[in-house]
């Protein structure tokens, strides 16, 4: 049977697609206008500007018509503004990219920039160096820290970390004091409050200065309770006070326990500061009856400042004050045929007693009759200044430089308010605690202050910091005070600034800012703060004068060196209020607060302007209760008629302000006519105009805006 033959089968074929149907012919781009030269030619012309494709691919120059020929005006003002608007934007992104690109090409960014590069071409090539960049080392340590401002703030954060630390000045941080740690207390700063119950340390804390932080509670009442001794003893800065007889010094009527209390309070909390006299021989002449280096006169002023220091713990002694001072007036009188370093110590005293009772003026005169016996003593302000003693006892020498540089870092820091020449000659004695290698007493003495030795040297310390940062300071009021030259070059400005910076990388540990620094250490960072500000302020016009917020690319200028010391101020502000007592803030704080909010309200582009500019003025009102309520109330009017000035507050508010500082806020400042205090408030004009910053005519200038606007209420 034959076997059937059958078709080879082949593979089955592929579905064949779709025919893909023909899109629409893509037309030409039309445009608007042709160059010259493909008009001409009646070639085909994309209108690229400032070179069309065809010209560029024969090479040649492109042109285009104008308005007068071809081109019509409405067709040129439309490209003209989209060109404007495409180099806008350009110019946009290329400050973005220039905040995060290394410093080498942002600065030939920047130089092509100014050669005339076009923005939107540079903005391509920026765009692809960025491709190609990996984050430098600088971009990671800034990722770890608290946001920085600029080069110049970073760089002296790694450069100088004792003078400008890294802050986070966050709102939680603020709140509970941490800028220079770990924030733990939520807080709105929309309304700061006033100095709340967690600002006051816990009544166990010790000091290095060796004392129990128990003033708010202590009075004269509950002191006189004590039975013991040694418990009184150890109560008091030096435990020598315990044997003081008060009424071997005053007439005025003042317990030995008030009287202690006050000394030891004011030798704890002011004197590290601006100590006139040596601590250590003063209260031995103080309870031994001797007039070598203590006098009644000496004795009066003191107390008239310490008085008026203790006024948060006795209300009573608080109100003694004037009488002290009334009495170390009179008995000045009595001195006056008579250089010596008791007089200038009193003298000085007597001006800081006058001055926060509201009497700034009156008591310059006195500290000006103070520089004068200093002067004819050869303390300091003469060629011929004193070097050493020669063969004078060693305490001699203690006394006179105590003396001297104390007198010495008084008028420095109130040259920088009341604008007064600078001093010529500055002391060139040895600088307290210099003078020997251990205390000097007179014999029979060191065994009994055996215990308080590590702190009278601690005052020493301190004494001498605060002294080497004065005397580069009254070097710089030296040159910007000279009538012929308003102020010096921005190279002597830059080589004091580095002499400051020296002085703070070299700082004694006591010295130096850490999370619960003592009094005296925060004080030295304000004024090393106001001092750097001083020194730039003239090359800052008044509206760059503050802490910027936006990231500066620029090196080490003045602009950037103010701000970050502004930045410095602010956080220094908030750990000065939260670890200090109220009770314990030194005289001179509120300088801090003057200069903040001069710097605050300058800023006018902050969101947080009002609340900074609140919050300084509700610390500047809780000042009130340490000093003189007509001293402090000047002071805050003068600020917000500055704020004012400068729309920070409206006219409704500072009526609102007119309330809270009125004089009658204690009764004993009812009786004290209204006075001059003489002082500069608005930094921005002091040196070109004194009288318009005079603290006293701007509140003069507060209480107009105040009256104009209640007798103007309904009608306006």
């Amino acid at each position: 049977m034959e076997q059937a033959v059958y078709r080879t089968l082949a593979p089955a074929t592929r579905p064949r697609s779709p025919t893909l149907e023909p899109g629409p012919v893509s037309k030409r781009k039309r445009t608007t206008v042709a160059c010259d030269i493909c008009r001409e030619r009646r070639t085909g012309c994309n209108g690229a500007r400032p070179m069309c494709t065809a010209c560029r691919k024969r090479d040649t120059r492109c042109t285009y018509v104008n308005q007068g020929n071809l081109e019509m005006r409405p067709t040129i003002l439309k490209r003209e503004n989209t060109e404007l608007r495409e180099k806008l934007v350009a110019f946009k992104d290329i400050l973005v990219h220039l905040e995060s690109m290394p410093e080498h090409i942002a600065q030939d960014t920047l130089q092509r920039l100014k050669g005339g590069a076009d923005p939107t071409t540079l903005l391509k090539t920026v765009q692809g160096q960025q491709l190609n960049l990996l984050p430098s080392a600088q971009d990671t340590v800034r990722a770890m820290l608290p946001p920085i401002d600029s080069d110049c703030e970073f760089e002296l954060l790694v450069r100088h970390p004792n003078a400008f630390p890294a802050l986070d000045l966050s709102e939680l941080s603020q709140s509970a004091g941490t800028t220079l740690g770990s924030p733990s207390v939520p807080w709105g700063l929309n309304l700061p409050p006033l100095i709340h119950s967690s600002n006051v340390q816990s009544s166990n804390t010790v000091t290095k200065f060796g004392r129990q932080d128990r003033h708010i509670e202590r009075t004269a009442s509950n002191i006189s309770t004590v039975d013991t001794s040694d418990t009184i003893a150890n109560r008091y800065f030096d435990p020598r006070l315990a044997d003081l007889n008060i009424d071997f010094w005053t007439t005025v009527e003042i317990t030995n326990l008030q009287a202690a209390e006050a000394i030891s309070f004011y030798l704890e909390t002011q004197h590290p500061i601006y100590g006139v006299f040596d601590a250590g021989l003063f209260v031995h002449d103080l309870i031994s009856f001797s007039f070598e280096f203590c006098s009644p006169f000496l004795v009066s002023s003191l107390l008239a400042v310490a008085s008026t220091c203790c006024a948060p713990l006795d209300v009573q002694i608080s109100n003694q004050s004037y009488e002290f001072e009334k009495e170390a007036e009179k008995l000045f009188k009595s001195e006056t045929d008579i250089d010596s370093l008791n007089t200038i110590s009193g003298l000085c005293l007597l001006y800081l007693s006058l001055s926060m009772h509201g009497e700034g003026m009156r008591g310059l005169t006195y500290l000006q009759t103070a520089q004068r016996e200093a002067e004819r003593l050869k303390l300091f302000g003469v060629p011929e200044a004193l070097e050493t003693l020669g063969s004078l006892p060693q305490d001699k020498l203690r006394a006179t430089s105590a003396t001297a540089w104390g007198t010495f870092n008084l008028l420095v820091h109130m040259s920088r308010f009341y604008l007064t020449a600078p001093i010529s000659y500055p002391p060139k004695l040895p600088l307290p605690g210099q003078t020997d290698e251990e205390h000097a007493y007179i014999d029979g003495v060191r065994s009994q202050v055996e215990i308080c030795t590590e702190k009278l040297a601690q005052l020493d310390l301190s004494i001498a910091t605060f002294s080497k940062f004065s005397v580069i300071m009254n070097n710089v009021f030296l040159v910007y005070r000279d009538q012929e030259n308003k102020f010096g070059s921005l190279s002597f400005a830059l080589s004091k600034y580095h002499r400051l910076l020296r002085l703070a990388d070299n700082l004694p540990d006591t010295m130096q800012r850490k999370g619960s620094s003592e009094n005296h250490a925060l004080m030295l960072h304000i004024w090393l703060h106001l001092s750097i500000m001083d020194i730039f302020r003239p090359f800052i016009g008044p509206e760059e004068q503050h802490g910027s917020k936006r990231y500066l690319p620029t090196g080490a200028s003045p602009i950037n060196i103010f701000s970050a010391s502004v930045k410095q101020l602010k956080a220094l502000i908030f750990e000065y209020t939260y670890h200090i007592k109220p009770s314990d803030w030194n005289q001179f704080f509120p300088t801090a607060i003057i200069y903040a909010v001069n710097a605050v309200l300058n800023d006018r582009l902050d969101p947080k302007q009002r609340a900074y500019f609140f919050y300084y003025i509700h610390v500047g009102r809780s000042f009130r209760s340490l000093s003189s309520a007509s001293t402090v109330n000047a002071t805050m009017q003068a600020l917000l008629a500055i704020a004012h000035a400068k729309g920070a507050i409206t006219s409704a508010e500072a009526v609102t302000f007119t309330k809270e500082f009125s004089d009658d806020y204690f009764a004993k400042e009812s009786k004290i006519r209204k006075v001059m205090n003489g002082w500069a408030v608005d930094m921005d004009v002091a040196a070109s105009n004194k009288e318009a910053a005079n603290a006293d005519f701007l509140a003069n200038k507060f209480e107009e805006i105040t009256l104009f606007s209640e007798f103007t209420e309904g009608i306006v």
